[in-house]
């Protein structure tokens, strides 16, 4: 039936994307790999716009997912994360922006993880300083610790946006309010984590005591 036809469409295009995606991150030449996350791009679109189709026009008589297995919105919400995956890979910013949030969206259990991805995109392709995007890098990160109050890359990264907005007073590093928490936050987290030495770098330099958990006795 249509449905059947509609389902193999919507698997292909996605495989396809991701494909397209695995191949690009392998890529040493920019220009090619540029290319091949703009093809898995467009390939996910695709497979987005016919599974929304799909779900608008459902077949009579369809079940509802078993016990276990991904809703509609879940699977769109899996497709919509995979496109803002591609459009970091591409540069886009507002087109990863866009499609992060609307995995949040429909998935709102997943939505930790969607706007932390989001957070490191801004992050990560935020390459001269642009104040409105480590603005937003830090509102995504809020969302993910708002989903997710344990996740402590996502403190250390906020706090690395903070630090970026920091400004020299005499021969002290003042920091925006809340730099210094969120490193101390991570570091309560992760007191070994990969990032515990910069974390307690950063906060010896704002001048702040690192306290640590190592050594101390329990009561």
């Amino acid at each position: 039936g249509q449905e059947s036809v509609f389902k193999k469409d919507i698997v292909v295009w996605y495989n396809l994307g991701q494909a397209y995606s695995a191949s690009a991150k392998k890529q040493t030449d920019a220009a090619e790999r540029t290319k091949r996350y703009t093809e898995a791009y467009n390939d996910l679109h695709k497979a987005i716009d016919l599974k929304q189709q799909a779900m608008q026009n459902p077949q009579p008589g369809a079940k509802p997912p078993a016990q276990g297995q991904a809703t509609d919105n879940q699977r769109l919400a899996a497709y919509y994360a995979s496109m803002g995956s591609a459009a970091a890979g591409m540069a886009k910013a507002d087109e990863a922006t866009t499609a992060y949030q609307k995995a949040a969206e429909l998935n709102p259990p997943g939505a930790g993880g969607y706007y932390f991805n989001l957070g490191a995109t801004l992050t990560n392709l935020n390459m001269t300083g642009d104040e409105k995007m480590r603005k937003n890098a830090i509102d995504a990160f809020d969302k993910a610790l708002a989903a997710d109050p344990n996740n402590a890359d996502a403190y250390f990264w906020k706090g690395q946006a903070l630090l970026g907005m920091a400004k020299m007073e005499g021969d002290k590093m003042v920091a925006p309010q809340g730099t210094q928490e969120a490193f101390k936050k991570y570091l309560e987290l992760k007191p070994d984590g990969p990032n515990a030495e910069t974390a307690k770098a950063v906060l010896t330099q704002l001048g702040s005591k690192v306290e640590t958990t190592h050594g101390k006795k329990k009561k």
